[in-house]
């Protein structure tokens, strides 16, 4: 073992994950629909978005669940998207600046990029997403966040959030990465996370340990604060 690979096993033990309240990601199925069905006959548990979903229906002569490949609502009052896994032909949701605090998720094998920033999201958890490109979650109030094996993911966006742990494991086409503006004081960049090629961790209180580590890797470029003195 390598002095870098070591310095990421020491800083791994001191880390936990444990399942709590308000983690952000969970990798089994939450809810699923069985198959497509009329929209007309989908219940919506939140109004407002049944109105901006019927809405675009309605311009695009859309029917049924299978039918809906892009939702975008924004600046709304919408508080729950529990309906989002019955679309399974779903590649592109948008719901940036709503009153989303809590969300769960099945499935979603056609789901290229969601964007929930700005909602004040406190929980978010998903099944599985093999086609996720692009994630955007900035402005909001998680606390934890764990993104374990999604093979396309190649964008992250989680900064301005209250994330005391992350965990970033098996991301082959993860890219880039902004984390800036958070209360973390460890994070692990060292498994399988080849494509990594930028990560802003600015305006979190890290340690001067971390940084001698971060500051070793090679390849990435990771622009920080400096020293944990800085903060006092």
């Amino acid at each position: 073992m390598d002095l870098l690979s070591a310095c990421f096993a020491t800083l791994r033990s001191l880390s936990a994950f444990a399942p709590v309240a308000g983690l952000a990601i969970a990798l089994a199925p939450v809810a699923t629909f069985a198959q497509a069905m009329p929209l007309s006959e989908l219940r919506f548990e939140d109004p407002a978005f049944r109105e901006c979903l019927m809405a675009e229906a309605r311009k695009q002569s859309w029917t049924t669940t299978a039918d809906v490949t892009t939702i975008q609502c924004h600046g709304g009052k919408i508080e729950r998207v529990d309906e989002l896994a019955a679309f399974e032909n779903l590649r592109r949701a948008s719901f940036f600046r709503n009153r989303i605090s809590r969300v769960a998720l099945g499935d979603m094998p056609a789901l290229e990029r969601l964007n929930l920033a700005q909602n004040g999201l406190t929980h978010f958890e998903i099944g599985a997403v093999p086609a996720l490109r692009e994630l955007y979650l900035f402005r909001n109030r998680l606390d934890r966040f764990i993104a374990v094996g999604w093979p396309a993911l190649a964008k992250l966006r989680i900064s301005e959030n209250r994330l005391t742990s992350i965990r970033l494991e098996n991301l082959p086409a993860l890219a880039k990465a902004h984390i800036h503006d958070n209360k973390l004081e460890t994070i692990d960049l060292s498994i399988d996370l080849p494509a990594l090629s930028f990560v802003d961790l600015r305006l979190n209180p890290l340690p001067d340990p971390v940084y001698d580590v971060l500051d070793a890797m090679e390849g990435v470029t990771i622009p920080h604060d400096g020293n944990a003195e800085d903060w006092e």
